[in-house]
């Protein structure tokens, strides 16, 4: 089987698996946020930090993640405020100073999450944590189907403008196939769809949703930069291989993770 191959048909078994916990509803989605995180942690763990995941701190840094994302499903009323949005925020503050500052051969900040294993914890519970308060605001089912097509878009735009006309490493160092070009095409599809999305699913128009997904579509690209830095200071391809022909759960999510925190608290601003 080619890797083509391997990548169309894990394509259409990770839609399957969304899909049937899409029309469970909630409680399916909710289920699938938390092991997707669990593995997301996993590969970060194991193969980006080279944690022994049968370590104490280890196995209590997967119970917390657990058990603090199952208790907020049966505790919604903690998603009625700014504060998981705004710790999402935070957290991600600090990854992009770890992006933009840090040097490339600089190890500190691996060698921080290492020694401090909770922090590479708070890392994915945070944003999954916004994920989840999504499911409890009307409409839902259009922010979810939102967020994946303006973030997906983001992806699809900047691999088609940057393959057909990119010029511009936009950061050798760091992703080098990565151009100027791609960036700001991938942007605009983003603004385009999400745009457009958001008058479809939602009711809406507004000039200004074309600018906030363009940002938002950058803010989902830098999450892509910052664990494309992760990647390149450790010396690995994918953060895993457990999904033929597309590496790693983390290596799928890794933008949404990023803009996640950003989408929710607009919508808590109602700025969207």
């Amino acid at each position: 089987m080619t890797n083509t191959q391997k990548r169309i048909l894990s394509a259409i078994v990770m839609i399957g698996i969304v899909a049937i916990a899409y029309s469970i509803g909630v409680i399916g989605i909710e289920v699938l946020l938390i092991l997707v995180s669990a593995a997301c942690l996993f590969e970060f763990s194991v193969n980006f930090l080279s944690l022994k995941i049968g370590s104490l701190f280890s196995i209590l840094n997967f119970f917390i993640l657990i058990g603090v994302q199952s208790w907020a499903t049966l505790n919604p009323q903690i998603f009625g405020n700014q504060l998981i949005p705004l710790a999402g925020c935070l957290v991600n503050i600090l990854l992009m100073g770890y992006l933009f500052i840090s040097p490339m051969d600089s190890m500190r900040f691996v060698k921080f999450l290492k020694s401090i294993s909770i922090m590479s914890m708070v890392i994915f519970l945070i944003p999954f944590l916004n994920l989840h308060s999504l499911l409890h605001r009307e409409n839902w089912q259009g922010l979810i189907i939102i967020l994946l097509i303006f973030n997906f878009g983001m992806d699809t735009g900047a691999w088609f403008f940057g393959k057909n006309f990119g010029r511009t490493k936009l950061w050798k160092a760091v992703s080098p196939n990565k151009t100027i070009e791609g960036l700001i095409g991938g942007a605009l599809t983003s603004g385009i769809l999400g745009t457009l999305a958001w008058y479809y699913l939602i009711g809406n128009f507004e000039v200004k949703y074309i600018l906030i997904f363009f940002i938002l579509g950058i803010l989902s690209q830098v999450g892509d930069l910052v664990q494309s830095k992760f990647k390149r200071q450790i010396g690995v391809k994918d953060s895993s291989n457990l999904i033929p022909g597309h590496g790693g759960v983390y290596d799928r999510i890794d933008s949404l993770l990023f803009v996640i925190p950003f989408y929710t608290l607009l919508l808590s601003d109602k700025i969207l």
